[in-house]
């Protein structure tokens, strides 16, 4: 169990490192082009990355699922993996094609058509990764993955860099991502000997559990697509930009720190898939870890969005001020989701989680449509409300398939609320003596707010370990973490005792 918990921290650690890494990449290059493009022209960027992602998501054969919910793997598998995503990503390729011009049509917009014509190259390009890396992550081994995640971003960068250099236009971003996707996927042949071939011998077993991945890859996507496609609709090119933008950087924490963090935990569910007990015990303590990541960065982006839209942003973008503290909805519940689903799965109830997409889905659909939105902000209140309704009624239906303690995650829940209160009030009266900077007030106000909000949830960890067993567990894992991070703290520690 320990080593197994070792190689979870490790796996977090790096997971967490290289999104890290690529969103401080991703921040610098935001920085400069919110000051070079227009909001019309992220608009352009949003509907591509909406129609790019759909057919990704169509192509996903839930490979990755697959191989790491599998008790025994074969290269068979690894090779019938490889095989169908090249197939299916492939035809898929060919069929945006031919679809481009009615995408651009229903868009109204022309300039869409010979966008996307380039941006399904992704599709293909992504199919050909080495299968490999799904054994890695099966393995809890982000090692390898970390190093790509690097060199990924980094020729990505340049690449979007050099373009706007020469002339500021949103083919930086669109050139840039398939930059990545050529990075990623050479890479994944050079740092690994593994070489699949083209088979199809374990098409059928894959495909029975494939085919509900693939349904509950589709009604997710449309989930958390469903709001752009209204904003496209429903109001201005202008309008779309901004709240694309503003979405994007409200979930830079949850995709960049949450997500990552979590992942090979989720992987780890597949330890305990036969134990009733043992997932409710994990479930348990991811709870409150996801809840103690997840509270302090929505209070963060809603109690100070000036100073990170100023400085990240411009002045250009004040519109935005509003609107950010109500997207902060969804970062407060789609790492639930994720981790709630993730248990059905390993539990083998993938039809039940396929069922509750297709709920959610329609729930929000027909709240979008009837319930008024007279502006963008009151728009992503609704969003973000049917959203988090959605997961308290999925929370609830868990609760009866596995018996985790609900009572001690609302306790763990008011105890975050209360410290994330003391720490709001703290950032806020230290920055009313900062200069009027926004870059100087972003780094004092987080840093502050992080402080104290780390060392009274220490404190409190420290206080109820002794009572309660799975807070003890996770001051366990943060020692380890820690070991992991700093290797000296472990004979410090060690010396200490």
């Amino acid at each position: 169990m320990h080593s197994l918990r070792s190689r979870l921290i490790s796996s977090s650690v790096f997971m967490v490192a290289a999104k890290l890494f690529q969103r401080s990449v991703g921040l610098i290059s935001l920085l400069i082009l919110a000051r070079l493009l227009t909001p019309e022209d992220f608009a352009v960027v949003a509907i591509v990355s909406m129609v790019i992602y759909f057919f990704d998501v169509l192509s996903s054969a839930g490979s990755e699922q697959y191989i790491i919910q599998k008790e025994e793997l074969t290269n068979g598998d690894l090779n019938t993996a490889w095989t169908l995503d090249i197939i299916i990503k492939g035809a898929l390729c060919l069929t945006l094609i031919l679809s481009a011009p009615l995408i651009a049509a229903f868009y109204s917009a022309p300039d869409l058509q010979n966008i996307l014509y380039v941006s399904c190259l992704i599709l293909p390009i992504s199919a050909l990764r080495n299968p490999v890396l799904h054994l890695l992550r099966r393995q809890l081994n982000y090692k390898l993955i970390f190093g790509l995640s690097v060199w990924q971003k980094l020729l990505s960068f340049a690449t979007v860099m050099s373009i706007v250099y020469i002339e500021p236009t949103y083919w930086a971003l669109i050139i840039g991502d398939i930059v990545a996707a050529v990075v990623f996927t050479i890479g994944s042949y050079l740092y690994n000997p593994y070489r699949p071939t083209l088979s199809l011998e374990r098409t059928a077993v894959q495909w029975g559990f494939s085919k509900w991945m693939l349904c509950k890859n589709i009604l997710g996507y449309l989930r958390s697509q469903i709001d752009t496609f209204f904003v496209s609709k429903l109001f201005d090119a202008n309008t779309l930009g901004r709240f694309y933008v503003a979405r994007d950087i409200v979930m830079l924490p949850g995709q960049n720190i949450i997500l990552p963090a979590i992942q090979p935990i989720l992987a780890a569910f597949r330890h305990q898939q036969n134990s009733t007990t043992g997932i409710a015990n994990q479930l348990n303590q991811t709870l409150l870890v996801v809840t103690s990541i997840t509270l302090p960065v929505v209070a963060y982006i809603a109690q100070f969005p000036h100073f990170i839209i100023d400085t990240l942003l411009g002045k250009q973008w004040t519109a935005s001020y509003n609107l950010m503290p109500y997207l902060t909805l969804l970062v407060l519940y789609i790492p639930y989701v994720l981790l709630l689903e993730q248990i059905l799965i390993i539990r083998g109830k993938i039809k039940f989680a396929c069922l509750f997409d297709l709920f959610s889905l329609l729930l929000i659909m027909i709240g979008l449509i009837y319930i008024p939105a007279e502006n963008i902000e009151t728009f992503a209140l609704i969003r973000g409300g049917l959203g988090i309704g959605c997961t308290l009624l999925l929370l609830c239906t868990v609760r009866f398939k596995i018996p985790f303690s609900l009572g001690l995650f609302i306790f763990w829940f008011l105890v975050c609320i209360a410290d994330i209160y003391l720490a709001v009030h703290c950032a806020r009266l230290i920055t009313v003596y900062v200069p009027e900077y926004a870059f100087l007030k972003l780094i004092i106000s987080g840093a502050s707010f992080l402080g104290v909000y780390i060392v009274t949830l220490w404190l409190i960890i420290i206080l109820l370990s002794p009572y309660l067993q799975t807070v003890k567990t996770i001051k366990e894992m943060i020692y380890l973490c820690l070991t992991q991070l700093i290797p000296s703290f472990d004979k410090k520690t060690a010396g200490s005792q």
